[in-house]
């Protein structure tokens, strides 16, 4: 997954699977539909789970 960042709020998404994103507060959380995962950029065990 190719995540595009160009500014805070203003996000592209290139990818095959369906992904949600949504920004609380000051984290990023990507909710992965194909893995069923979701991703907290500020928490690097959750991406190593």
């Amino acid at each position: 997954m190719e995540l595009l960042c160009e500014a805070p709020g203003d996000m592209q998404f290139e990818t095959g699977s369906t992904v949600q994103a949504y920004l609380n507060m000051d984290a990023l959380h990507v909710f992965d539909e194909a893995t069923g995962r979701s991703l907290n950029r500020n928490n690097p065990a959750a991406l190593a789970a």
